[in-house]
């Protein structure tokens, strides 16, 4: 007679054995979804919302809200379930009991599951009815919302499954308490931690490194975990990029339902008690463990020493003490006896070895991190981050006329395109950067020969890879003109101008003259001309004209500009969302439609030639940290203040593709009629005067004592913050 034990009778008793498991989660799930569901709809009805918003507000909830409250109690189901059905495995009695039954294992561990799913699935399904009733009394129904309902179900019962799955794994190769929970903390945290180990090297020897998450580690940190890969598949239903993710998701379930299988019908019941049923899983167990603390406590120890000569013995001793102590700990909780403590020695020095190994290969780079560059044709887009020279915010608009604002954020990848002007363009600084290195400069140093930028590769394959260059003036304005010339990358630069002229707030601009000025304060008409006009400028424009050398920076600000309508940014009653925009835009002297509307203003000066000079200030640095300056060199000559003149520029009318040259510490303009302006650069591609480097010459004849000449008693040295033994050894 076939036994009927483990069967629909079976898993009855089973619910009112356990029906305490229901009825928290009954309540957990009526506090994530009606309670949730008339709290927010109370406030929404309280704040007048309109009609149409509420629907757009409730859909986001059953698309974003629901699913972040029902993961968190899918969580709590699944931890109780599995804990509840299997927990048994750790004690002795209940194995022996349990499978001395004359029932199939196989039977027992899908009699145990199918519990766990209606104990979530009976609550879960029974709360998502009574929000929709709620939702529907409230006037909020439609199929719409029944099928979000049911994919949420779906997403939240695939969560279940994988957290369920994963605790019962660690539950049936484990056989005790101890090393059940430490199994359970390495399978949620063990990828996360790995994770920012790897990370840790990178950044401590590989100096193209880029803080960016991607490749294995990306993997590690979010993939590895159940809890952080369920958490992953809800942010990808919610922002709707699931599609190329639930496969991959549905593998992981498929493949820890299995190994649960396996591992629980071929479980020796005679090894219930020991720290872990199969034998070969503590030598993987071992590896994962000892390595990656060896390596992290080395990691840790290489920072203590501020020698550099040095370090590298600290972190071979930090290594060792990690391993052994790591080894060591592991080993009792194995064995449970302090006498069998170096039982495996052979293992101890294997995982030494291999940690000392991995250290110094990062340390060597023998994977070629720092020389990595793709290959043409291998690569779909390339993007960049940290060059915000002209920065603005992104803005597109609407087929409503709403428009869409992104913000400014120089962390945020911007795309440059995939030409083949562009990969050499780069190339050339992965080159440089790679030359620097070679070379063994310092890593201040490195910084400190041009712009540390980040670039991402996205490949064909799909993968992105992210690596920091040393970018200088040349090589910056090579990517910008290979970048300007593909056009998309111009077409997102210049989008702020794209903002109807109605939402125009005001246009300030610098010129030649150093001058701050607010244009057409009160002339909304002109703006709007000059901005259309402008516009048609940067439309014609090539990639030389907008790499060369400006003219004039303008500061353009929009306001009451409507915003396309989401549940993020929402306005009771109706109304529309407005925000402000704003962008920074360089003139040009091609600029020909532009510059004539500001000719035209009488009070502008475009150009330094058109303003009279009175006096120029130079005051020159007489100390390498620029900490002992010279008293203000003033010129009043025709001759000198023509020549400065010709060659002064603003800083801020030198872009970053181009080359800084200020060989004083400050320089400032008395201009007639206007306030002195301080801060002068050279003009790029002019050459100091001869006047001045002259005066520089003496000023720093005058602070040494050396070779005095008769204008050095007028240049003297500001000694404040100078100590009497420095005077002393200045003038012997």
């Amino acid at each position: 007679m076939k036994l009927k034990i483990y069967s629909g009778k079976q898993i009855k008793m089973n619910i009112k054995e356990q029906v305490w498991i229901p009825v928290i989660l009954l309540i957990g799930f009526f506090l994530a979804f009606p309670v949730a569901e008339l709290l927010m709809m109370g406030n929404w009805f309280g704040m007048n919302y309109t009609y149409d918003q509420l629907q757009i507000l409730y859909e986001n909830l059953w698309k974003d809200g629901f699913l972040r409250t029902g993961f968190a109690i899918t969580v709590i189901a699944a931890l109780l379930n599995s804990v509840s059905e299997f927990w048994y495995l750790y004690s002795s009695k209940k194995v022996d009991f349990y499978h001395s039954i004359p029932v199939k294992r196989s039977r027992m561990f899908f009699s145990r599951m199918f519990t766990g799913i209606i104990f979530f699935a009976g609550p879960y399904l029974l709360m998502e009815f009574l929000t929709v009733c709620i939702g529907a009394m409230r006037g909020c129904f439609s199929l719409h919302l029944m099928k979000l309902a049911f994919y949420m179900f779906l997403i939240h019962l695939i969560c279940y499954l994988l957290i369920y799955f994963a605790i019962v794994l660690v539950i049936c190769i484990t056989g005790n308490f101890l090393m059940g929970g430490l199994c359970f903390v390495g399978v949620f945290l063990y990828g996360t931690v790995l994770s920012s180990l790897i990370t840790g090297y990178e950044e401590t020897y590989f100096r193209t490194y880029a803080r960016m998450l991607y490749g294995v580690c990306k993997v590690l940190k979010r993939d590895v975990s159940p809890l952080f890969l369920g958490n992953e598949l809800v942010d990808k239903y919610s922002q709707g990029e699931l599609k190329g993710f639930l496969f991959p998701v549905l593998c992981v379930v498929l493949v820890l339902t299995a190994a649960s299988f396996f591992a629980y019908i071929k479980r020796p019941s005679e090894r219930t008690g020991e720290a872990l049923i199969y034998p070969f899983t503590q030598v993987v167990i071992r590896i994962l463990v000892v390595i990656p603390t060896g390596l992290g406590t080395g990691l840790f120890f290489s920072l203590f020493p501020e020698n550099t000569s040095s370090r590298d013995a600290w972190e071979i001793f930090g290594l060792l003490v990690g391993v052994i102590l790591s080894y060591s700990l592991l080993e009792i909780v194995y064995q449970m006896d302090f006498r069998k403590i170096y039982v495996h020695w052979v293992q101890l020095i294997l995982c030494g070895v291999l940690a000392i190994l991995m250290a110094a290969g990062f340390k060597t780079d023998v994977i070629r991190y720092d020389r990595y560059f793709p290959k043409s044709g291998q690569v779909e887009m390339i993007s960049w981050n940290g060059v915000n020279m002209e920065s603005s915010d992104y803005a597109e608009e609407k087929a409503d006329g709403r428009y869409v604002i992104g913000t400014n954020n120089v962390e945020a990848m911007i795309d440059l395109g995939n030409s083949e002007d562009l990969l050499q363009a780069v190339k050339k600084a992965a080159d440089r950067t790679y030359k620097n290195i070679k070379n063994n400069v310092g890593k201040e140093d490195l910084e400190e020969s041009g712009r540390m930028v980040t670039f991402g590769f996205t490949m064909k394959s799909g993968t992105t890879i992210y690596r920091n260059y040393i970018v200088d003036s040349q090589i910056l304005k090579d990517i910008l003109q290979a970048a300007y010339r593909e056009g998309d990358y111009k077409k997102d630069r210049y989008s702020i101008l794209n903002i109807d002229s109605k939402y125009l707030f005001s246009i300030t601009g610098i010129f030649g003259d150093g001058v701050y000025t607010t244009l057409w304060e009160r002339d909304k008409e002109k703006r709007t001309e000059f901005l259309e006009a402008l516009r048609q400028d940067i439309l014609e424009a090539d990639a030389e004209i907008l790499t060369g050398q400006p003219c004039g920076k303008l500061y353009l600000s929009f306001g009451q500009i409507p915003q396309e309508r989401t549940p993020d940014n929402m306005v009771p009653d109706g109304r529309e969302f407005l925000s402000g925009a704003g962008g920074m835009v360089y003139m040009f002297p091609q600029f020909s439609r532009s510059l004539a509307l500001l000719e035209e203003e009488e009070d502008l000066s475009i150009s330094l030639q058109d303003v009279d000079v009175e006096s120029a200030d130079v005051v020159f640095d007489l100390s390498e940290d620029a900490t002992v300056l010279s008293d203000p060199v003033q010129y009043t000559g025709k001759e000198e203040l023509t020549e400065l003149k010709n060659i002064l520029i603003p800083p801020e009318l030198v872009p970053e593709w181009e080359t800084f040259n200020s060989p004083w510490a400050d320089l400032t303009l008395n201009i007639r009629g206007k306030e002195a302006v301080e801060g002068w650069a050279i003009r790029p591609g002019e050459k100091t005067p001869e006047f001045i480097l002259l005066d520089q010459e003496r000023a720093q004849e005058g602070i040494l004592g050396e070779n005095e000449s008769e204008d050095s008693t007028d240049l003297t040295t500001n000694l404040e913050d100078t100590t009497d033994t420095e005077v002393m050894d200045i003038y012997e």
